[in-house]
């Protein structure tokens, strides 16, 4: 896949518009990903702790989604 470009963990902006567009309150966002609430809402801080998401966490979550086009890949 030589032609692929590298993944890079998402904004805290384009976590929660995937997230949006796939119809998911954050506690569902979380569930699918096997995460806490309060980890989820970390990942889309703008502010305060905002830590990134791991990017096994964000891929899981775009296929568990069926979200896989709206990578920004």
């Amino acid at each position: 896949m030589k032609d692929e470009k590298p993944i890079c963990a998402p904004l805290p902006a384009e976590i929660k518009s995937a997230r949006l567009a796939g119809g998911f309150t954050q506690t569902e966002a979380a569930k699918l990903v096997h995460a806490r609430l309060k980890t989820w809402q970390n990942w889309e801080s703008e502010t305060g702790e905002g830590r990134k998401i791991p990017l096994a966490a964000w891929e899981l979550f775009l296929i568990k989604a069926n979200l896989p086009a709206y990578s920004h890949l």
